[in-house]
């Protein structure tokens, strides 16, 4: 399933966290995953940003029980750094 959130929109992605059947991390762990296997190819990722992801996505996933604008606003951060 990890190679298959790589090719889920982000409606869908947030769908699968929603119903809590994948976890943040997860997600990010698989877009990591995709962007090692085609980045040598297309050279898109000058500065992987990977560790920092990683630590942004335990932080959303650490914060489960945060207020809503909480959760979104670390999931922005996300969003931004992929």
């Amino acid at each position: 399933m990890k190679g298959e959130l790589a090719n889920l929109d982000a409606t869908e992605q947030a769908e699968l966290v929603r119903r809590k059947e994948v976890s943040p991390l997860e997600l990010v762990d698989a877009a990591i995953t995709r962007i090692e296997k085609v980045n040598p190819q297309l050279n898109a990722v000058i500065t992987p940003l990977f560790d920092k992801a990683r630590a942004q996505a335990q932080e959303i996933c650490a914060g489960a029980g945060a207020p809503r604008a909480c959760r979104q606003r670390r999931f922005s951060a996300i969003q931004n750094l992929l």
